[in-house]
Order: structure tokens, then C-alpha cells, then sequence
């Protein structure tokens, strides 16, 4: 049932909200199917009549192996060499005219769209127009298994309670929390084991990381298989103290969390709060909170999202991607997310365009924490949920593929892979724009999870694909040095991949004032087969760092302006 309503919480970061019930029709979005393919492997179909001999001669003379033929087509599987690339071997196999066809083996997956009937009222998830978060996408790829997520706020609407040995309920658990995975947590304001929800804040914001999602029933939260840590550090009034708060960061941090979700702010700061933030980063726990709600009310900073060395901090937009009226801006911003605007309906849904979770009523006639209801709520307390799932994403994902990830690296996550917005790159309205779940979750199994247009070129040391080297080629470049005070000086060009390992160095030595010199670096041989790509130029000049000052568009040949240069790396990552 979706109701109508209005809430707000004493804490700093606020929200509204109203429901709807009747006449919905879910619009169910199209769906792009991609096809990855498995490495190192191909499917080949030779014509029929030719001999076992004569396929086994081209096997062994391409330097492939069957490792499994189909008993119903007799198409066969070929294990192929590392020196060579899937696309090279298709089309070595493709020209053969002993081959029917030749192709990768691609790969077929479950393409995420959920059931749930409201679904398509959470424009803030995804949507034709704009496409919200990019969530699915992103579900195809990660859904938050394995990681659990504390939030921090009124509590979560996770259990049924019972008035002592009655049969009523004081408390039940949201019908679209069911299937959600919860940890045990804490209630720091009664001083319990039973953090339950006497507000119903903390239950909307826990719906956008983990409602249970493709039950056929509500709505949709983002990384909808990772675990809840429900900690209770704000009271019914939506108020807490910096030591409620504070203990609840600690027994997050001590309790397996490894995000903490804090829609909640206040324009103070304290060592007490600060500290446990510290502790709980140096833990390796990602910290989302709340920017705020105060632009109108004189924009101040608030906390903890302002402690901008452990927090990533989340403003909001609406439907147009545009600064929610509310949304505080300043030096600490990070990132930006749907945090929805109220007073519009540019989804021209019918609705105006909150964000839409499942919760129960609270408003000044009517209380009752066992009556659910779907809810539209703005705030930046309602934007931050958002990327606490999506660094749910991060981690699960990475996990699955190997990585585990500091916080640093789930901030980079986030932050790098964001949808500019407002001036280019960070500024104070957007911090470094609207977060981008998919591209997010896949930036640690696709380094930096972008690729790049072949026609951007490198400016200010930003990437560029188009400039791409099979395993073993040699990278061309020539050094142009434009100083004459150099002398004798050595450059260094080292390739590393995404996880830092060396692909190729090669050290020019002797190396002089307006001097041209030619080399090369070899692609090592070691490393996976596959084509590689530049995705980042780093440069030192006397150890500290510098980005490019002219645009390269070909790495092919550049030319590179050095002023004693000691050393400079050009990153490489796999192309997909």
C-alpha cells in the first residue's frame, strides 16, 4: 500500500514525504543485452567430411586443443594459445576453408529487471530520460553478496515484537524486508539488543540499500543481497547524541560492517564523533553520510559528512539531475545522488518525485510502527542510501574477482567513475558528480570501470582509449626535451597494469637539453594474453607528481615536454 505523509526528522538532515495506493500500472523498461565472452577459448565448426586428422594438423598448427566437442551439433571447443587473442583466433579459423564457422564463446547471464510491481515509480534506480543510478546495469553484475552495510539512524523495521506475553505486536518487520539478510545490531539510545524503528526514517533509508528485490511485491533497493547492521542512535524524534552516535560507529566498525549508512548530520563537530570515525576507517570501513538539508537555512557544514577524510559525502538531485533546492554545497561534497524534490513531478508520473520506499506511519495523528505503507521521502538522508548500496556493490564485487578494497579504493570507486555534473570535474555543487552504480561496481574487474571514446583525447592526464597493443608488441614513443638545463639525466617509462604489476619498462639513459630521442617498451610476455590500453599517464618531476600539460591524442608517437623528468608511468589495463 503506498500512503501519504509527512516527515520530519530534528536531526539536520530532514525529509518529506507522501504515498500513493490505487491504480498503478508497472512500465516495464526495455533491457540491452551484452555478450561477453569466455577468455582464452573459442568455438569452431569445421565442415562436414573433413578428417579428425586434418582438424587435429590445423589444431596443432594454430596451437589450439579441443577440449570438449558438442555430441548434438559437433561444434568443438578449442583451448587457444596465450600469445593469441580470441578475436585473432576466430579470424585465423574464420579463413580456413575447412571451417563452417568461428566464433567466441560468448556468455549468457541473467539480465536483472526487477519484478516488483512499484518498481517503475523508482525513477531514482533507473529511468529512460536520464537513467538514474544506473542500477540495471549494475545488477547484472553485483547485488552487495557478502558484504554487510550498518545503518546508523532510528532504527530498522527488522523483527516482529510482542507486548510482553500478549499476542500484540509493538513491532513487525516491513513486509518488503523479508527476505533482506540481517546481522545482529544495537539499540545505543534504550541500551538493548533490539534496534526497532520508532520513527520510520531508518526503515526508507535501509529499503533504498537492501529492499528485498524480485519478490513480486513493492519496490527495489540497490544492493539488495548484502546484510543490515540495524544500530538504533537516533531516538522517536529523529535526535541523537555524538556519544550515541559515536558507539554505534565503534560497534559497527567492531562487528564486521564494512559500510556505515549515515543519513544524519548536525552543524557541530566533535573529537568524540571524529575519533570513532577514525577508528572505524582505519578498520577499513567505507563511511557514507549525509551532506544535509540547510542550503536555505544558511548552507553550514555539517557532521560527521564534513570529516572529509574518512566520509564520503552525499548530496542530493531530483528527477533532472540538477541540485535538489535543499542540498547543502561546500568544501566536503563528494558525490551526488537521487535524493528527490517534492515540490515537482518531472517524471510526469503522477507522483511528485520523492523517493520511494516502504515504510510505516508516523505523522502527528497517527503512529503505529506494525502499518506499512509505501512512501515518498526527499533528503539527502534519503540520497545517501543510495551510495552506501552502490559501495556495497563495489565490494562485492571486487571481492568475487579477487580484490579486497580499502576504503580509499571504494572512495576512488565512487568518485572516479561519477557522472559529471555542474562545472567540470568536482566543484562544491556536485562533488565529483551523480554516482554511477554500474560503472562504480565494475571499476576494480574493468579497471577505473570506464571506456573511453576512441576520439577523446588525453587532456590533463585524463585517459583515452583507441591506443591499444596485443601481448608482446612493441609501444613506440619519442621524448622531446625542451630544457637545457638537462643533463645526463635518466627517463624511466614504466607500464603497469591495473593491480600495479609491471608490463613493460624501458629506461633511456644519458639523456640531454633539447635532445629528441627515440625507444620502445615491450608489452611483457608474462601477462595475460590480450590487448592492453592506456587508462592513466602519472608523471614526477624531482618526486612530485604532475599532470600532462598538452593534449596527446595518439600514444602511438608522443612527444612529451619534460623538465628534468626522473621518471614517468603510463598505466595500462586490459581492453574489453
Amino acid at each position: 500500500m503506498l500512503a501519504v505523509g509527512t516527515l520530519t526528522p530534528a536531526m539536520a538532515v530532514s525529509s518529506k514525504a507522501y504515498s500513493f495506493e490505487e491504480n498503478l500500472e508497472v512500465a516495464m523498461p526495455d533491457v540491452t543485452y551484452e555478450q561477453p565472452y569466455v577468455p582464452g577459448e573459442i568455438l569452431v565448426k569445421f565442415n562436414a567430411g573433413v578428417s579428425e586428422a586434418n582438424i587435429n594438423a590445423i589444431n596443432s598448427k594454430n596451437g589450439a586443443t579441443v577440449t570438449y566437442t558438442s555430441p548434438y551439433a559437433g561444434f568443438k571447443k578449442l583451448k587457444i594459445p596465450k600469445t593469441k587473442s580470441v578475436e585473432e583466433m576466430v579470424q585465423i579459423y574464420s579463413r580456413n576453408p575447412n571451417v563452417e564457422y568461428a566464433e567466441p564463446n560468448f556468455i549468457a547471464s541473467i539480465c536483472m529487471l526487477p519484478n516488483d510491481p512499484y518498481y517503475s515509480y523508482q525513477w531514482h534506480l533507473d529511468n529512460d530520460d536520464y537513467g538514474g543510478i544506473n542500477m540495471e546495469e549494475a545488477w547484472d553484475i553485483s547485488n552487495g553478496t557478502g558484504v554487510t552495510v550498518a545503518v546508523l539512524d532510528t532504527g530498522v523495521a527488522y523483527e516482529d515484537v510482542t507486548q510482553g506475553n500478549s499476542n500484540k505486536y509493538i513491532y513487525k518487520q516491513a513486509p518488503d524486508l523479508a527476505e533482506t539478510n540481517f546481522v545482529p545490531g544495537y539499540d545505543f539510545v534504550n541500551n538493548d539488543e533490539h534496534p526497532n524503528d520508532d520513527n520510520n526514517h531508518g526503515t526508507h533509508a535501509t529499503g533504498t540499500i537492501a529492499q528485498s528485490t524480485n519478490n513480486n511485491l513493492g519496490v527495489a533497493g540497490v544492493a539488495y543481497n548484502c546484510s543490515i547492521m540495524p544500530v538504533k542512535v537516533l531516538d522517536k524524534q529523529g535526535s541523537g547524541s555524538h556519544s550515541q552516535i559515536a558507539d554505534g560507529i565503534y560497534y559497527a566498525a567492531n562487528n564486521g560492517a564494512q559500510v556505515i549508512s549515515m543519513s544524519l548530520g548536525g552543524p557541530d563537530g566533535s573529537t568524540t564523533l571524529e575519533g570513532a570515525l577514525a577508528y572505524a576507517y582505519s578498520k577499513g570501513v567505507t563511511i557514507v553520510c549525509a551532506a544535509g538539508n540547510a542550503y536555505e537555512d544558511g548552507n553550514l557544514p555539517s557532521y560527521p559528512a564534513a570529516y572529509d577524510d574518512y566520509c564520503i559525502a552525499v548530496g542530493a538531485t531530483r528527477y533532472d539531475e540538477t541540485r535538489s533546492y535543499y542540498s547543502n554545497t561546500g568544501f566536503y561534497l563528494d558525490i551526488a545522488a537521487p535524493g528527490g524534490d517534492l515540490t515537482v513531478n518531472q517524471s510526469g508520473d503522477q507522483y511528485m518525485d520523492g523517493i520511494l520506499q516502504q515504510t510505516f506511519v508516523n505523522n502527528i495523528s497517527d503512529y503505529d510502527p506494525t502499518e506499512f505503507h509505501y512512501y515518498f521521502f526527499q533528503g539527502t538522508s534519503m540520497a545517501t542510501p543510495h551510495v552506501s548500496g552502490v559501495a556495497a556493490l563495489v565490494i562485492s564485487n571486487a571481492k568475487a574477482n579477487g580484490k579486497t578494497l580499502t576504503p580509499d579504493e571504494v572512495r576512488e570507486a565512487i568518485e572516479s567513475t561519477a557522472e559529471d555534473l555542474g562545472e567540470e570535474g568536482w566543484d562544491e555543487e556536485y562533488g565529483w558528480g551523480l554516482v554511477d552504480a554500474y560503472a562504480a561496481a565494475s571499476s576494480y574487474v574493468f579497471p577505473h570501470g570506464q571506456v573511453y571514446d576512441a576520439e577523446d583525447p588525453l587532456v590533463d592526464g585524463k585517459p583515452t582509449s583507441g591506443s591499444s597493443y596485443p601481448l608482446g608488441s612493441s609501444v613506440p614513443f619519442i621524448v622531446q626535451t625542451d630544457n637545457s638545463d638537462i643533463v645526463n639525466e635518466g627517463l624511466t617509462f614504466t607500464i603497469t597494469d591495473s593491480d600495479n604489476d609491471v608490463v613493460g619498462m624501458c629506461t633511456v639513459n644519458n639523456l640531454n637539453g633539447n635532445q629528441t630521442r627515440e625507444f620502445s617498451v615491450i608489452i611483457s610476455k608474462t601477462r595475460p594474453a590480450g590487448e592492453y590500453e592506456i587508462f592513466e599517464i602519472d608523471g614526477k618531476v624531482d618526486g612530485d607528481h604532475f599532470q600532462m600539460e598538452q593534449p596527446l591524442p595518439e600514444f602511438s608517437n608522443p612527444v612529451i615536454p619534460l623538465l628534468a623528468v626522473i621518471g614517468i608511468v603510463f598505466m595500462f589495463r586490459r581492453k574489453e
